[in-house]
């Protein structure tokens, strides 16, 4: 009896006729796409979790506590911190001024005379409030305020008045010695007020930025190479053309709410991949779209394509079609990709792009047009007609 009910049940469903069946039939097709896309896109974090967890963790702070004993908690002007929830708070108020730095921060103690960490891997997650003037960042640092002494590997966000050319968000790398590099990451700035998985790979070939486990940003020259501390801030200060530190007023209170930290022993797979050699030249084009082409590369699971150094597209292929939207100069390499292990970037190519401008008809070339097509028209109109008439006569 159980059997033919379930047999009668199962083909009720496609015995509905009109538009209850299509429905239901679409609906069940939805979710049981729906339900791999999930599948696919879960065992995607794990792999890469799991790649992160393979490192030695060489330290986490949940924040249960306020742990003074490996970080020092610092506060300027109007800053202020605090733990509360399992969550640690960084503050600045809203009547910091120009006239005073106010800041709160969050960094290690020295171990004299280094600071702990060389070539590791920071995995942290945060959220910030009120996106306002001043600079916010979190990484790697040697805590060295010369321009030309510091080393860092860190994301920061930075807002002045409207001619501050620094405005934006950025992945930035800096070697002792050198000026700073850096990669905008503004079209992620929204993401910056909610919360996010923020991670950085330090090594001694390349320093990689991924956001909630997507690359972002991956430098292979200007690398830190000093001994660094883990340093989150919040303040009201941005630097001048001189290296001077501007001070901003703060127009509402806003945080940095840190979840967790966790710093891992920076691990090495044992697959090696090579950087793609790109097959496609350098060139002049006339339209907004070129198909970039690159060798296979051994052990890769997909590529990694970056336009002007900021990822554009990711594929599995050795082909892509790419959209240049505007007339320009465009800067293209590839990387090869197994899970969160990248290669190199690859040698560059340009692409130029120039399209040339739209003529638009004239009026005569219009208006010729406009009858020829009129003519057109009550020529097909008196055939039907004729044909219609024909039939008719028949009948």
């Amino acid at each position: 009896m159980k059997k033919e009910f379930l047999k009668i049940r199962y083909f009720s469903i496609f015995s509905l006729k009109g538009k209850s069946g299509f429905f239901i039939v679409f609906l069940v097709l939805f979710l049981f796409i729906f339900e791999i896309q999930i599948g696919n896109s879960s065992n995607r974090c794990l792999n890469i979790q799991d790649a992160q967890d393979a490192g030695i963790v060489l330290f986490k702070d949940d924040f249960n506590e306020k742990n003074s004993d490996y970080w020092y908690w610092r506060t300027d002007g109007n800053g202020y911190n605090t733990v509360e929830n399992g969550i640690a708070n960084f503050t600045i108020f809203n009547n910091a001024t120009t006239n005073e730095y106010s800041n709160s921060e969050i960094y290690n103690h020295s171990s004299s005379p280094e600071y702990p960490y060389f070539y590791s891997q920071l995995h942290m997650k945060l959220l910030n409030t009120a996106l306002v003037n001043g600079s916010r960042g979190w990484g790697f640092w040697n805590g060295n305020m010369n321009p030309t002494q510091s080393t860092m590997a860190w994301f920061t966000r930075l807002k002045g008045n409207e001619t501050y050319q620094n405005n934006g968000f950025y992945a930035v790398v800096q070697s002792f010695g050198q000026m700073p590099t850096m990669i905008n990451l503004t079209h992620y700035e929204y993401i910056l007020v909610e919360w996010t998985n923020y991670s950085i790979d330090w090594t001694e070939t390349y320093c990689a930025f991924y956001i909630n486990d997507q690359l972002v940003a991956n430098f292979t020259e200007n690398l830190p190479d000093d001994y660094c501390r883990i340093d989150i801030w919040i303040d009201n200060a941005i630097y001048s053309d001189t290296w001077e530190h501007i001070f901003n007023t703060i127009d509402e209170d806003c945080s940095i709410l840190l979840d967790w930290v966790k710093i891992t022993e920076f691990w090495t797979p044992s697959i090696n991949l090579e950087p793609p050699v790109l097959i496609t030249e350098s060139q002049t084009i006339e339209y907004d779209n070129i198909t970039i082409e690159w060798n296979t590369v051994e052990n890769a699971e997909g590529y990694n394509i970056y336009v002007n150094g900021i990822m554009n597209e990711t594929t599995a292929y050795h082909l892509q079609k790419i959209m240049l939207n505007v007339n320009g100069s465009y800067e293209i390499t590839i990387t090869a990709v197994n899970g969160t292990r990248e290669s190199l970037y690859s040698v560059p190519i340009t692409i130029i792009v120039e399209i040339p401008p739209i003529n638009t008809p004239d009026n005569t070339n219009t208006s010729i047009s406009g009858y020829s097509i009129g003519l057109l028209l009550l020529i097909t109109s008196v055939v039907i007609i004729v044909v219609k008439k024909k039939k008719i006569h028949m009948k």
